[in-house]
This record gives structure tokens, sequence and C-alpha cells, in this order.
């Protein structure tokens, strides 16, 4: 069983090479990496702005995209109070290959 398998049906994190992050339940990939998420939210980082979460619902990425996944500490994630937390935007990251 590889690492992505173990992450199916859990909630998981997903950041994008162009610095999105995406949160939700990973139903399904493939060879490519290219995730499936449900119930997607992507939460927006502002300097300026307390992070907003934006729903997604139905949500694919191709692997070509995927730059990390994880799995969601559940009871880490409920202590975070995301209202109050301002960040930069994680920088796109460029691939040489």
């Amino acid at each position: 069983m590889n690492y992505i398998e173990k992450l199916l049906n859990k909630k998981v994190q997903v950041i994008s090479n162009e610095g999105k992050t995406f949160l939700g339940e990973l139903i399904s990939y493939d060879s490519s990496i290219n995730i499936i998420l449900n119930n997607t939210i992507e939460r927006i980082f502002s300097e300026k702005n307390n992070v907003i979460e934006q729903k997604m619902g139905l949500f694919m990425l191709r692997g070509d995209n995927v730059a990390i996944i994880s799995e969601i500490d559940q009871d880490l994630e409920k202590k975070i109070d995301y209202s109050k937390i301002k960040g930069n935007k994680l920088k796109e990251f460029i691939s040489n290959h």
C-alpha cells in the first residue's frame, strides 16, 4: 500500500504548485496523482485580511499541479482559529523538469 492509498477517505490538505491550499476528503486518485476531493474548501491566506475559506464542493486537481498532500490532524485542526490568522500566500512552485 503506497502513501496516497493510505489517505483514501480521509481529510487531507493539498498544496498546489501555484501555492493554493485545498482541504477535503480524498475520494479518488490515479497513477498520475490526479486527485478528487469531496467537500473541498480552498483556504485563502492574505497579508491584510483574515483567512477566507471558499467552498469548492467536489474538486479535481491534476497530478502535475499537486506539490504536497498530507493527512489533516483533526484534533489539531479544531484548535486553530483561522479567523484570526493572517499570512502571505505561498509562492508559486516552478519545476525545472
